[in-house]
């Protein structure tokens, strides 16, 4: 669909030339004239990509048709106490693999008769027993190919009956009540509570829908349009091409993994975050000198000492790129007021960015020892609680952050603890995850089993 999307924008600028000629060459009745001519090749042209997105639509449909019965029927895996993955099946996995075969068998061609009515007989006996409009629906489109096979003398409506039979069989399968392992496809949760968490409205076509049917905004906010809706906004308004944001956010992710940033926040923003720093915040050219060639432009680091985010980057050209990641400081390398020009931008994309500025402060390593103390402060009172709940063989397994210490420093040691297995606290501020930062002195008596530079890990 990529594709698509560079048609549309070449469609565009077409239009754009077009239009150009028309108001500088054309006056009177022949500039009306030509107007409606333009009008309607765009129409043309815009029927015929429909017609593409269609078809490219089509042939991925009976991929993803497949891809949600292996689901359905894949074995169930996980981990066990020895580290090696098991797997095992249930009742209901067998049969969500037969519904597949089913489907799969009526989407063949028809080589004999026999073996169709056979299966036929087969998908009716499989959903006799279940009750719904689906099923009454199915068995009328059976009995209308039995039908239809009897008088041999109308295949367009045969092939009609047997794609609108395979497309039933398909959707009664997705149904959980006949098919428990539907519960996998299903996009709306069973629980109430989570359902009223999870859903908006969108704004555009008015309709209800679940949380990731929406695309998200600063990385954090959930916008007030659907998928389908900007799509369409994009597509029939906008016509912008978005493949040129995409490579630059994936050399951003390159670029940050190859410098061993561990949750980098590019991860958190998307494609049109980063065409709002780039056409917005940047206006489209290089701070230095003002190329605005989109191709030759990158978003780098403004100091190469700190992780890549919207509040430190520059746009620069690749050769200003390379001689700007040398430098050590900005402030004697630039000029005042260009370093100024720069800070107001960092300025403006903290504000734009305000709440993933906020989730981005334990993401940064040289915060983690102010966060440890900060917390440290508030939560004297649970120490205690913490100290009684190690000596319990539900909070015994935990890891040391920090290796080599002193006993001077023993009750300054920062330990990560399972935050599902520990005792929390009311502080938010969370490290890699699923783990919680706190102070523990509990751990000075163990001070007679080791030694001064010794390492400790628990498992």
């Amino acid at each position: 669909m990529l594709d698509v999307e560079l048609l549309y924008r070449a469609v565009n600028e077409w239009r754009n030339k077009e239009l150009e000629y028309i108001e500088m060459h054309r006056w009177g009745s022949d500039k009306k004239a030509a107007f409606a001519q333009v009008a309607q090749m765009e129409l043309d042209l815009l029927l015929d990509l429909e017609k593409a997105k269609t078809k490219i639509k089509s042939g991925l449909k009976d991929k993803l048709i497949s891809k949600a019965f292996r689901k359905m029927g894949d074995p169930t895996r996980a981990l066990n106490r020895s580290g090696n993955f098991m797997s095992w099946d249930t009742p209901s996995k067998f049969t969500a693999r037969q519904y597949a075969k089913l489907h799969r068998l009526l989407t063949e061609p028809v080589t004999n008769l026999d073996e169709r009515y056979e299966l036929l007989e087969l998908i009716y006996e499989h959903i006799k027993w279940h009750e719904s409009t689906m099923t009454k629906y199915l068995i009328d489109l059976i009995r209308r190919e039995l039908a239809l096979l009897k008088m041999k003398d109308q295949p367009k409506l045969l092939e009609s009956a047997r794609k609108r039979l395979a497309n039933a069989f398909y959707h009664i399968c997705r149904d959980p009540s006949f098919n428990p392992e539907a519960r996998k496809l299903q996009k709306i949760p069973f629980d109430s509570m989570k359902l009223r968490k999870n859903m908006f409205q969108c704004k555009s076509c008015r309709k209800l829908l679940s949380r990731d049917q929406f695309t998200i905004i600063n990385g954090v906010s959930v916008s007030n349009r659907c998928i389908t809706c900007t799509g369409l906004y994009r597509t029939s308004i906008l016509r912008s091409d978005l493949n040129l944001y995409r490579y630059m956010l994936k050399e951003l992710r390159y670029d940050e993994r190859e410098a061993k940033v561990e949750n980098s926040v590019t991860y958190l923003i998307d494609v049109h975050d980063l065409q709002f720093l780039i056409e917005q915040l940047w206006h489209g050219q290089s701070a230095l000198s003002g190329m605005d060639n989109r191709y030759l432009l990158r978003l780098c680091r403004w100091d190469r000492n700190l992780p890549w985010t919207p509040w430190n980057c520059v746009l620069l050209t690749e050769e200003e790129a390379v001689a700007h990641v040398k430098l050590e400081n900005m402030n004697t390398a630039y000029q005042p007021s260009f370093v100024d020009k720069v800070n107001v931008k960092h300025q403006a994309a903290r504000i734009y960015f305000a709440r993933l500025t906020a989730l981005s402060i334990p993401l940064d390593p040289k915060l983690i020892a102010f966060c440890a103390a900060a917390a440290a402060s508030k939560k004297k009172k649970k120490l205690a609680q913490i100290q009684r709940g190690i000596t319990n063989k539900k909070y015994s397994k935990f890891w040391v952050i920090k290796e080599r210490f002193s006993f001077s420093s023993i009750y300054k040691t920062i330990f990560c603890i399972p935050f599902d297995k520990f005792m929390t606290t009311s502080d938010d501020r969370h490290y890699e995850g699923n783990t919680s930062l706190i102070f523990c002195p509990f751990i000075c008596k163990l001070k007679k089993l080791f030694s001064y530079s010794s390492t400790l890990e628990f498992r």
